[in-house]
């Protein structure tokens, strides 16, 4: 709640202010533009804050906005950002295992703000003032829960104890430097490809680099995030240097693979299948064909979860072969025919687990440093492109006022930078320096007990329970009719 209070003031409308200020826009007219469509989900990589928590990257605003569609309501909906703020926290593990056995706000308000939010500004300061507000939240509200929560029959999600499912953990090495990312061809998802290698060579770093200390350096130089492959799969499953058996996602799910060829009735990969490759072995150890297809049929599981796609569009090479949509292969089913079995028991399994729950915890492997951070200047959309240069082709675009993350200055005309998950270059001369902000010291209400009022003023303290709450912050009006000389402070933290 204290990290909340400090994004948003508890405002589920509000824009960011500075970009508010910047761009013109107000709470209002951003909310009912993104409501009516005249600002479409496309134009979401504007990198501009939105609602409780003050959503910014671009797929997180958007999914924000498929879920508000999904339930027929305003972006700005209190109800709506809430569960979809519990439905996002599911995807952060450690974060919510921190907060449900948290022993002090300290722990649980870092939590939030260093591995969910994950603001620019780290520093100790920020950490102690949103501490600091959360500490406020708890002195006025802990304590034994009353018998009948208000508003517990409106159907909100409950808060449970402990989490159900099975758990994934995705460690995210985009290939920055392969012509399939560079190409940058985005789309939605509509089904999963699933492929193997056809190599005898179980090892991770074989086909996914550079290292981040856990698959190891491919000394050979033939890994797949390099210029001049025709293969790039979305992820890989295989062996990390200790023999762990993970996922590491190469591509953003719904950037277009390179992986499946073409057959007489088309391309799996520009009809939106979402592709993986599990590195294969011998084909003769049963304990590493479990691990495995255990890791794939839970990254399947969790790719069909999020784009709705059922189990008819899970195939794999073979099977799209047959289908015309790729190449000759006979991938997964060779592998799985070892063990005598088939892609129906695959789908079998990807469908229990989805009806068992899949929760994803993601490792960002991405050791790009942050020189600094850039606002988009000159009225327009400024180009993202693969290269240092206008030859190279646009792989997005940042609006005007956005701020992007400066990882590199190329030379003195282009700078590498990164929108969310976007990683290319721009023109340096649209790109002004964002100098770094002191932390506000947050506004405490004074103690009352400590810090009298005037003699001549009253002070009228309100203390609202939740179900008022929500009304109030619904609605963005609380009327209070006080004398003349009198101090109305209205506290529902």
């Amino acid at each position: 709640m204290g990290n909340l209070q400090a994004e948003s003031g508890l405002r589920p409308n509000n824009l960011e202010n500075k970009y508010a200020d910047a761009s013109g826009w107000t709470d209002e007219g951003y909310t009912a533009a993104v409501d009516n469509g005249a600002y479409t989900r496309e134009m979401f990589q504007d990198g501009w804050g939105y609602g409780l928590a003050q959503w910014s990257y671009w797929s997180r605003k958007r999914d924000l906005y498929d879920y508000a569609k999904k339930r027929g309501t305003s972006i700005a909906d209190l109800d709506m950002q809430l569960e979809y703020l519990w439905a996002e926290l599911g995807q952060y593990q450690s974060v919510l295992n921190t907060l449900l056995n948290a022993r002090s706000v300290r722990e649980a308000s870092d939590a939030v703000l260093l591995d969910f939010e994950k603001p620019a500004n780290r520093s100790e300061e920020n950490c102690a003032a949103r501490a600091k507000l959360g500490q406020k939240f708890f002195d006025e509200f802990a304590g034994d829960p009353p018998e009948a929560a208000p508003g517990s029959a409106e159907g909100r999600p409950p808060f449970p104890t402990k989490t159900t499912g099975r758990v994934l953990t995705v460690y995210r090495r985009f290939f920055y430097d392969s012509d399939c990312y560079k190409q940058g061809t985005r789309q939605t998802p509509s089904g999963v490809q699933v492929h193997s290698t056809g190599a005898n060579n179980p090892w991770l770093r074989r086909y996914v680099q550079p290292d981040d200390g856990r698959i190891g350096k491919n000394v050979n130089g033939n890994d797949h995030n390099r210029p001049g492959g025709n293969v790039c799969a979305g992820a890989y499953i295989g062996k990390q240097s200790d023999g762990t058996v993970a996922v590491y996602e190469s591509l953003p799910w719904d950037m277009r693979c390179w992986l499946s060829g073409s057959g007489d009735n088309g391309n799996a990969n520009r009809l939106g299948y979402v592709g993986f490759e599990i590195c294969e072995d011998a084909l003769t150890d049963r304990a590493y064909f479990d691990a495995a297809m255990d890791q794939a049929v839970l990254l399947t599981a969790y790719l069909c979860r999020e784009y709705g796609i059922g189990m008819d569009a899970v195939r794999d090479h073979a099977e799209l072969h047959e289908m015309g949509l790729a190449s000759n292969h006979g991938d997964i089913t060779h592998w799985l025919g070892k063990f005598g079995l088939t892609m129906a028991w695959f789908r079998d399994r990807v469908q229990r687990t989805m009806e068992e729950g899949i929760t994803v915890e993601y490792v960002d492997c991405d050791e790009a440093t942050v020189l600094y951070q850039a606002r988009v200047t000159g009225g327009g959309r400024l180009n993202i492109r693969s290269g240092p240069g206008t030859r190279y082709s646009s792989i997005g675009q940042a609006a005007d006022g956005s701020v992007l993350d400066v990882l590199e200055e190329t030379n003195a005309d282009w700078a590498r930078v990164r929108q969310g998950d976007l990683v290319g270059y721009s023109m340096r001369m649209y790109l002004e320096k964002v100098e770094p902000e002191d932390p506000a010291e947050p506004e405490i209400p004074e103690d009352p007990e400590t810090d009298l009022p005037p003699v001549d003023a009253v002070k009228l303290t309100l203390k609202l329970p939740a179900d008022a709450l929500r009304r109030a912050l619904e609605t963005g009006n609380l009327v209070i009719d006080c004398r003349s000389g009198s101090v109305a402070n209205i506290d529902y933290l």
